[in-house]
């Protein structure tokens, strides 16, 4: 499915293709940023806490009048990590995710965006 710049009907695909009732491992915030609705995906367990913390700090900041146009631009202007992409189906997306990979998605904009803040095990 390609996403829509509908939220609700991204989160209620979504919701169906991942079994988020069933599926526990799979961590899902709505959040606001610069007025909109929006929700992260993650991996429980997968993700950098400290790096997720300071992006939703960044987040918390932004004002309505200062949203971009498009995810390609509130990426570049807004995601402080180094690691980003922009991906328009679910399939890719879902691959990206179950790999440890973070997913954004903000109404308006009909891309996800992904965010690499995976943790990584020590080697020692």
């Amino acid at each position: 499915m390609q996403f829509s710049k509908n939220l609700e009907d991204n989160l209620e695909h979504l919701k169906q293709t991942l079994s988020l009732e069933k599926n526990f491992d799979v961590v899902y915030r709505v959040v606001h940023i610069g007025g909109r609705e929006a929700c992260l995906y993650f991996i429980d367990g997968f993700t950098k806490d400290d790096s997720l913390l300071k992006i939703l700090q960044v987040f918390s900041t932004i004002k309505p009048e200062d949203m971009p146009k498009d995810a390609h631009g509130f990426s570049k202007q807004y995601v402080p990590y180094g690691e980003i992409g922009l991906l328009s189906n679910d399939q890719d997306m879902t691959v990206q995710l179950l790999s440890g990979v973070s997913c954004l998605f903000i109404d308006g904009y009909d891309k996800c965006i992904t965010i690499d803040c995976r943790t990584y095990p020590s080697r020692g």
